[in-house]
């Protein structure tokens, strides 16, 4: 069962390990009903990010939705990922992935 500190501590935990900023701007591509999209909305609302969030994730949006707003976080599953590059690789071109 997901409490409300669980939910708080989340958000606090990814915030820290992700470097966040307050002046990111994160694109919300995952489903809210699992635990990585809500952490994401909670951690963007908790630090006073703009939340772009997406109904679902299409490629050509994102990209759109990437340009419009300037957008600096993008968490996803490789999955969001693999489908952007197998249409493009323009999607590695705009985001900074940086390696461990």
């Amino acid at each position: 069962m997901l409490t409300h500190k669980n939910l708080y501590s989340c958000a606090d935990n990814s915030f820290r390990a992700h470097d966040t900023q307050s002046s990111d701007i994160t694109l919300g591509a995952l489903p809210l009903s699992h635990s990585f999209g809500l952490t994401s909305m909670n951690k963007a609302c908790k630090y006073g990010n703009l939340h772009v969030l997406m109904r679902k994730f299409q490629v050509e949006e994102a990209f759109q939705l990437i340009e419009k707003y300037k957008v600096t976080d993008f968490p996803g599953a490789p999955a969001l990922s693999i489908k952007g590059r197998i249409k493009s690789n323009f999607l590695f071109k705009i985001i900074n992935i940086e390696d461990d």
